[in-house]
C-alpha cells in the first residue's frame, strides 16, 4: 500500500489500509477502477486498477494489476469527435459491418428515414429496403462494397411512413 498512498509513506496510510490488513474488508477488491496515477516526473497518467484480496497467515493482503490506458482515452476522445462531426454533417451516413448489419446511423440519416438510431443500429441493412427498379440493391451494395472496397450509385430506401427516399 506504500506505493498508492500519497507521499509513498506507510505513516501516512489511512485506517482503513490498516483495518483491511487485520479483517480483509474493503469495497474495493474485485473492482475495476479508472484513476490518475503520478508519474516520478510529476504528471499524471490515467491507469485501471483491479485488485484482488489474498490471505497470508493471519493477515489479508491487496495484489493490484495496474495498466497504462492513455491510448485507449485517446482513441475514446477520437471516436468522441469522429461521431460529433458525423452528426452534424447534412450528408447522410449509414455504416455496416461486413455482414450489413447496421452498426452506426448519422442525424441526417434518421431525419430522412423518419428513423431514431436505436431502431436502425443492429437491424440489417435490407430494413432500409430497396427497388430494384430505381436502383442498387441492398445486397447489390453490399456485394460491391466488399469486392471493390466502396459502392457509389442510387438506391430507393424507404421511410418509417412508407414514402420512398431516392439516395
Amino acid at each position: 500500500h506504500a506505493l498508492l498512498m500519497r507521499g509513498g509513506m506507510p505513516s501516512q496510510s489511512p485506517p482503513s489500509v490498516d483495518r483491511y490488513g487485520r479483517t480483509g474488508q474493503s469495497p474495493i477488491p474485485g473492482r475495476l477502477l479508472e484513476l490518475e496515477a503520478l508519474r516520478k516526473d510529476g504528471s499524471t497518467v490515467p491507469i485501471e486498477l483491479t485488485v484482488a484480496r489474498m490471505l497470508v497467515g493471519e493477515e489479508w493482503h491487496a495484489v493490484g494489476v495496474v495498466r497504462d490506458i492513455s491510448e485507449r482515452k485517446q482513441a475514446e476522445t477520437s471516436l468522441r469527435l469522429h461521431r460529433m462531426v458525423l452528426d452534424q454533417i447534412r450528408d447522410r451516413v449509414t455504416i455496416t459491418d461486413l455482414d450489413g448489419t447496421v452498426t452506426y446511423v448519422n442525424e441526417a440519416e434518421c431525419a430522412t428515414l423518419k428513423r431514431n438510431a436505436e431502431e436502425l443500429v443492429g437491424q440489417p441493412v435490407s430494413t432500409y429496403g430497396d427497388n430494384p427498379d430505381k436502383g442498387a440493391t441492398q445486397d447489390e451494395i453490399l456485394s460491391r462494397t466488399l469486392a471493390e472496397g466502396e459502392w457509389r450509385g442510387e438506391v430507393a430506401n424507404y421511410a418509417s411512413d412508407g414514402s420512398e427516399v431516392i439516395l
